[in-house]
């Protein structure tokens, strides 16, 4: 019986195969490595990478899950003598998704290279001669082997590199290599672990496949949901090795203790949080708070609700859509077809293959809404991508050298891949391409330059507050500003590491009880509370401050009182868009920085709407709308106001640039289906009059 699994080498490697084994793979990752630091951030980026990037620097500790394996391996690259902190963690990513791109070249090539066999014949084709193999015994299992695949291996090597480039500058790959995030690490794990796997079962070495399993059970303290996707193919590959390494209880002891060892890491974080690090989210020291941190159920609160039937079908439409974007509808249509050639591959490792794309594909239907604009719903769509192109391109490959040469086939599948590779790099690079972006670090220098020592600045929003963190614990900017978050007051854990980092504050009575609290009231009592003793200033949209108790000074608004009357330079607004503009020069095409900028002078319309100054306002909301085209939320809400005033026919046409955007959005379709109606009411009252 001839030995048939992807991986195993059973005819002698020439001098080119044992060449390319190692040569190609370095090249790869230099490729790849080379593009990714070119485009990469050169400082923090928006949201939860400035976050990460403060982390790894302190040994702070992150919203939960808190991510310890990233943070020490963060931690680690920020020992390297003269790299800026954030630029290190951003090189981290970068690192990992090079390896990432190397591993998925090294595992398409391994499954492409599988000769192609037949078992109807008693003869073996080597080209036009015909060999007799001469025994009954080895007649029954004679080998048709396909001669251009194995005396000329470019053949298959061609279309592997060609779609190894697609997968490195597809967007979920590419947007995970230049900011600091953990999906980069994810998605070299979840390579390394099943490439090592499939070594140790294929070749029926007992230490490869361990190793490979403990890799495996490691990326749960990196990303524990994204790990959870390849919980069924790893099941799989696990049951299939069983009945060689032996069902002893023994066995069963080293996978457990595999998966301990694995999970162990999560035992930093109560000894971290027992330093108190200024940034010790969930606060998980002790049993409790350290379970809630890692199972992220205080996030869940309203988990009956998130699982409330959800418009699964809108979502997986959503993500049609933005895939074939990406990689082509004939790519994806290929891993339909190329199943098959990878059962005929590989019987063995066939199921794990259908098993991961489904436990993915689950992860990322039921984690959020997908939206192109959210980065890191893109970045999950990363190990999906890597599995469809592996089976079309392997398995496609195999079925068409079944059928016809390998030269053509070859050439049919490379060329494919080359067009769309052709316009995914022209679409993507002004997109992953943030070697300018500097919006981040330049919004916070800028808010907190102009603010007294000592002052009380509370942020509404995380692209706020986050890179604040990074100017106060990191570079000291604002090391002397007590910088709270709004939102963030409703978790008990974060209010008690608000009164260890910030004693000097005045806070509400109960405010360390370990109740949920109320975001607005607690805000509102901690401006009370502060305003006599220290400057307080507030980024508007915080919950519980009312306009009339602020006042524009800056790029903030400045906490007064309701015994103050507040005082409103008309000209203040021209600071909001000056520098909304210089957030956008740079990166005009960074869907990010857009959506920063225009949230941001929507809001500051809104206060000038609330004080009256109307034609301000309107003035900032079309700022806005001409920043972040593609901004449907916003459109939304100014149909919303509009409705409410009474102008029915100016809220119809926000609505229809919104379905413009996304015919397919069902807030836009819900709020234009009732002013609709309100129009048809109106018209009908007015014809009766």
């Amino acid at each position: 019986m001839v030995k048939h699994e992807a991986g195993y080498n059973y005819i002698r490697p020439g001098q080119f195969r044992r060449y390319t084994d190692w040569f190609l793979p370095i090249t790869v990752f230099l490729g790849a490595m080379a593009l990714y630091v070119k485009t990469m951030a050169p400082s923090i980026f928006w949201g939860d990478s400035a976050a990460f990037a403060t982390s790894n620097y302190m040994l702070g500790l992150p919203h939960s899950p808190s991510f310890p394996l990233y943070t020490l391996l963060g931690r680690l690259i920020n020992l390297i003598p003269n790299l800026h902190p954030a630029f290190a963690s951003n090189l981290m990513s970068a690192i990992f998704a090079a390896l990432s791109v190397t591993l998925f070249f090294i595992l398409v090539k391994q499954m492409a290279e599988t000769p192609v066999i037949q078992t109807n014949s008693n003869r073996r084709m080597l080209g036009s001669k015909k060999i007799d193999f001469g025994t009954e015994d080895i007649a029954a299992e004679t080998i048709l082997v396909e001669t251009d695949s194995i005396s000329k291996p470019i053949i298959v090597i061609i279309p592997c590199l060609a779609v190894t480039a697609l997968f490195a500058i597809s967007l979920p790959v590419w947007l995970s290599a230049v900011r600091a995030e953990v999906y980069s690490l994810h998605l070299f794990l979840s390579f390394a672990a099943a490439l090592i796997t499939f070594r140790g079962i294929t070749a029926n070495k007992k230490r490869f496949f361990f190793l490979g399993i403990w890799l495996y059970a490691l990326s749960f303290a990196n990303h524990p949901l994204l790990a959870l996707a390849f919980a069924p193919a790893f099941l799989y590959l696990i049951l299939i090795a069983l009945p060689s390494i032996g069902f002893k209880p023994a066995i069963f002891g080293v996978l457990g203790l595999l998966f301990i060892a694995g999970f162990s890491v999560y035992f930093y974080l109560p000894i971290r949080s027992a330093l108190e690090p200024a940034i010790n989210w969930g606060r998980p020291d002790l049993l409790s708070s350290f379970w809630t941190a890692i199972t992220r159920s205080s996030d869940m609160t309203n988990f009956s609700q998130m699982t409330a039937a959800p418009d699964y079908l809108m979502r997986l439409k959503k993500i049609g859509f933005y895939s074939a974007d990406q990689i082509g509808w004939p790519l994806i249509g290929m891993a339909l077809f190329g199943l098959w050639g990878i059962y005929k591959i590989s019987r063995k490792l066939f199921l794990y293959f259908p098993l991961a794309i489904l436990g993915n594909m689950a992860i990322v239907l039921w984690a959020a809404d997908f939206t192109p604009r959210n980065y890191d719903m893109v970045n999950y769509l990363s190990p999906l991508f890597g599995l469809i192109l592996i089976i079309g391109v392997a398995g496609m490959l195999y079925l068409l050298r079944f059928r016809i040469a390998a030269l053509q086939s070859s050439i049919a599948i490379t060329a494919l891949i080359g067009v769309f590779a052709y316009f995914a790099i022209g679409k993507n690079m002004p997109i992953a391409d943030m070697s300018h972006l500097d919006g981040p670090e330049v919004i916070a220098q800028n808010v907190v330059k102009n603010l007294p020592q000592g002052s009380l600045l509370i942020a509404a929003e995380d692209d706020l507050l986050l890179p604040l963190w990074y100017s106060a614990y990191v570079d000291s900017s604002a090391g002397n500003i007590r910088i709270i978050s709004a939102g963030g007051m409703n978790n008990a854990k974060y209010r008690k590491q608000l009164t260890i980092n910030y004693p000097d504050l005045a806070y509400p009575a109960d405010f360390t009880n370990d109740l949920p609290g109320q975001p607005d009231s607690l805000t509102a009592q901690l401006c009370r509370l502060n305003v006599r003793n220290r400057d307080v200033y507030i980024q508007y949209g915080a919950p519980g401050v009312d306009f009339a108790s602020i006042e524009p000074s800056g790029l903030l608004f400045k906490y007064v009182g309701s015994n103050t009357k507040p005082i409103v330079e008309k000209e203040s607004y021209k600071t909001h868009i000056s520098m909304m503009e210089k957030l956008v020069a740079k990166n005009p095409h960074e869907a990010m920085t857009l959506d920063f900028a225009g949230r941001w002078l929507f809001n500051t319309a809104v206060y000038f709407e609330r004080i009256d100054q109307v034609e301000i306002a309107w003035q900032l909301f079309n700022k806005a709308l001409s920043i972040d085209k593609q901004n449907i939320d916003m459109r939304i809400r100014l149909a919303a106001a509009l409705a409410r005033a009474g102008k029915l026919k100016e809220a119809l046409q926000y609505i229809s640039q919104a379905l413009e955007i996304d015919p397919n959005d069902k807030n836009s379709l819900e709020l234009g289906r009732h002013i609709v109606k309100a129009l048809e009411k109106q018209r009908t009252v007015a014809a009766n009059d």
